[in-house]
């Protein structure tokens, strides 16, 4: 038997390992999407929530611009918050 020859024999995979391998990847992305879903989800809360304090700090800021006033706010069609 030639020495390259052995070098470069290699043990090859069988159809069974191939579709175990392929079964174990796919149980695993099924464990893991709803992990980057739930991620997702809390990303996009923490975006809001950085927005809303942005908004309440630009209305602080204007009011201690402008001698205590709030920024006026408008309503459309005589409808309020208090209605």
């Amino acid at each position: 038997m030639d020495p390259l020859s052995s070098q470069y024999s290699r043990k090859k995979f069988s159809l069974i390992e191939l579709l175990v391998v392929i079964a174990i990847i796919g149980i695993l992305a099924s464990l893991v999407l709803p992990a980057l879903g739930k991620a997702r989800k809390r990303s996009q809360v923490a975006v809001c929530s950085n927005n809303l304090k942005q908004i309440n700090t630009s209305a602080f800021l204007y009011q201690d611009d402008s001698d205590g006033f709030y920024p006026p706010g408008w309503y459309a069609d005589g409808v309020s918050w208090d209605d």
